[in-house]
């Protein structure tokens, strides 16, 4: 069937083809397209279609050459001015600042209006401390001589006059009134014609003027035989008897043998009383500061004091041990004991065993007493929960053991294996010996 004329026809479009090419008709029957490059004339251009999203900013481009420089403006107003007054009492204002202101106040416009006072000087503070001296200076000059005074008054002077041996001396109560005077007597002391070299001198007469030689000497009196060839009184008035005892041989003594009651005895029987049973006798130096008395319960005890060297062991096996520090004192009176110890360990080998021990004290200690020493240890380990440490005498050794003590009030004996290369024990107390 023909189409209608003037109907549109619709074409197949021809395969193939490329981008940018055109349909053309290839030839004048109907239906002869193909694809290819128009070769006609341009077509007008169409209208701009709408703009397109903006794009992201490209790089800054090189910085262009620098423009020629503009006429200078026009000169521009002035600012304030900027001013500052000063003051000593906050009222009154000056620009010119004195050492009296402390205060100060600025005006920004030129003057024309002010701030509030300011101090710009602290209140005094306390004053400091006198610093040291300074250097004493350097000696001025010498100032110029005064004129000369005038003249003083005569003064009195000694008076003229007098002879050899005479005094001055004052003759009234008023000034200058003076004489010359011979003291009443002369003063002269006058001796014998000759004398024993070294004797004492004594008065001859009651004049106060005459002396003579006594005929004493000082080695008279050192090596004196004690004569009591006199009767001596006692100052008590009740030994009456005294009086009637006259010792007549040189060397003699007077010895009471009961209350009120005297006998003159020679000098080796009072040596012999002396050394005798009747009074008390002195057995030292060898028994040191023993005093015996005739009745044997009265014997003063022996005195002895000395050095010592204690060591630590275990009470099983002993070990071997060296030592920092380690001393001991003693003082013996009768049969108590009083030390002191200090003992520090150092290295301690052969794996000792038992319980601690310290020994080598300076005396046995007595089967009758257990006593207990006081210790200050340091670094020494005495058990856990124990508080306080005391170390107790083994009676019939002279050694002791050591014990700590529990909250609850029990003891625990410390092990050697406590002890370390750090611990130093300082041990003292009093003990009874056995002899």
């Amino acid at each position: 069937m023909k189409p209608m004329p003037g109907t549109p026809q619709r074409m197949g479009l021809p395969s193939g083809g490329v981008q940018g090419e055109a349909l053309l008709k290839l030839s004048s029957r109907d239906g002869d397209f193909g694809w290819g490059s128009a070769g006609g004339p341009v077509g007008p251009v169409g209208p701009i279609g709408p703009a397109g999203p903006q794009g992201e900013t490209g790089l800054q481009g090189i910085q262009g050459i620098q423009g020629v420089k503009g006429d200078t403006g026009s000169a521009g107003s002035n600012a304030p001015q900027v001013q500052v007054q000063y003051s000593a009492n906050g009222s009154s204002w000056h620009t010119t600042y004195a050492g009296e202101d402390i205060y100060f106040r600025i005006s920004v416009d030129g003057g024309v209006s002010w701030g509030s006072a300011a101090l710009f000087q602290g209140p005094q503070g306390i004053q400091g401390d006198t610093g040291i001296q300074g250097i004493q200076g350097i000696q001025g000059i010498q100032g110029i001589q005064g004129v000369t005074g005038d003249t003083g008054n005569t003064g009195a002077g000694v008076i003229v006059g007098g002879t050899t041996g005479q005094f001055l001396r004052k003759k009234t109560n008023s000034d200058y009134d003076t004489e010359w005077y011979t003291v009443a007597g002369g003063g002269d002391v006058v001796g014998p014609a000759s004398a024993v070299d070294s004797n004492f001198v004594g008065f001859n007469s009651t004049t106060g003027k005459l002396v003579k030689d006594s005929g004493y000497k000082a080695s008279d009196f050192a090596t004196a035989g004690h004569n009591h060839s006199a009767t001596y009184q006692p100052l008590d008035a009740t030994l009456t008897s005294l009086a009637a005892v006259a010792a007549t041989a040189v060397n003699d003594f007077i010895v009471a043998t009961g209350a009120d009651a005297w006998v003159k005895k020679t000098l080796a029987e009072t040596k012999a009383i002396l050394l005798g049973d009747q009074y008390p006798s002195f057995t030292g130096p060898t028994a040191a500061r023993t005093y015996t008395f005739p009745d044997a319960d009265s014997t003063i005890p022996a005195y002895s004091a000395g050095s010592f060297t204690p060591a630590m062991k275990g009470s099983g096996t002993a070990g071997t041990w060296g030592y920092f520090a380690r001393s001991g004192h003693y003082i013996k009176v009768g049969k108590l004991v009083t030390f002191w110890i200090r003992i520090a360990p150092n290295s301690i080998s052969g794996s000792p065993t038992g319980n601690l021990l310290v020994y080598n004290l300076p005396f046995t200690i007595d089967s009758i007493t257990a006593p207990i020493f006081q210790v200050s240890a340091k670094d020494l380990s005495w058990g856990t929960s124990m508080t306080q440490i005391n170390a107790q005498g083994s009676t019939g050794t002279s050694q002791m053991i050591f014990y700590g003590s529990y909250n609850n009030g029990t003891w625990g004996i410390i092990p050697v294996g406590n002890a370390g290369t750090s611990d130093d024990l300082y041990i003292s107390g009093s003990y009874q010996a056995t002899t």
